[in-house]
């Protein structure tokens, strides 16, 4: 990215699970690090770097109101767009998952789809960048983050839902099959750190693990921790998918980075901040 004096990074969607723990490592880290909120159209700083969070990211919900997720995430993105005219600076775009569905780990370059409208905006919103960096003339990271968690994980997701069920008498999960790449937090913070500082400024890149696990594997590692019981409901999600997982050797490449933190050795993983 922009040579950096430890200065001039924003974050969009600040108050994520993800941005909240971004904006406070930076901060420990002494960048100078500021909260940009993109739905009020008006940014006054002149950021070198804005790493672009904010989104509404409830797959479910998505399904519902279809309509307010296109106008919400890629508005917000458009808004980004407006800043980067006035005054140029880098992005980092933290995307999620949109490829077709496929029992093998995916690459950067393998096939595109999107199965609710969540990612689809996500898809939708790379592409704006993508297409007006050639106009604009700015750097463009494009990270596409599978699946990060930590114990602040949100309630939709099943590790944020097994978190919430720690003080219940028991764990309840609905479909056990699924499998997932999990990153945790800590790798992820890490990781952009990795990229603030490196010479590298345009891309696109999976960032995950490298491993899937089933739910049913995980939601037996909380079960066993906690020494609870656990309860399987089999109810399916809307167009879910059964197997993702990751080929990460591409950002592990360019940047050095490898994860350090495995679910498997779950003691250390549910107890890492």
């Amino acid at each position: 990215m922009q040579k950096l004096s430890k200065k001039y990074i924003g974050i969009t969607g600040y108050n994520g699970h993800i941005g909240s723990r971004l904006f406070s490592f930076l901060k420990k880290k002494k960048y100078n690090v500021k909260k940009v909120d993109l739905s009020k159209n008006q940014i006054k700083t002149n950021f070198k770097i804005i790493i672009h969070l904010a989104s509404k990211n409830n797959v479910n919900e998505s399904f519902l109101k279809p309509d307010f997720y296109l106008k919400n995430n890629i508005l917000l993105t458009l808004n980004l767009l407006k800043h980067i005219k006035k005054n140029k600076c880098d992005v980092i775009y933290i995307s999620s998952y949109i490829y077709k569905k496929k029992n093998k780990k995916i690459k950067e370059n393998d096939d595109i789809k999107t199965y609710n409208p969540y990612s689809y905006t996500k898809f939708v919103s790379e592409n704006i960048l993508s297409e007006f960096k050639k106009y604009f003339n700015f750097n463009l990271i494009v990270l596409r983050v599978f699946n990060v968690v930590s114990v602040n994980s949100p309630k939709k997701s099943l590790f944020g839902t097994l978190i919430g069920q720690i003080k219940k008498d028991a764990f309840k999960i609905n479909d056990p099959n699924p499998e997932r790449d999990y990153l945790h937090i800590n790798d992820f913070l890490n990781l952009i750190s990795r990229i603030l500082k490196s010479k590298k400024n345009d891309g696109i890149y999976n960032v995950c693990y490298g491993k899937s696990y089933k739910n049913i594997m995980i939601a037996k590692l909380f079960s066993k921790y906690f020494k609870k019981k656990l309860i399987i409901n089999y109810k399916k999600r809307k167009n879910d998918h059964i197997y993702i997982k990751g080929n990460r050797n591409k950002i592990s490449k360019e940047f050095s980075w490898v994860p350090k933190l495995d679910i498997r050795d779950f003691k250390q993983f549910i107890n890492k901040k």
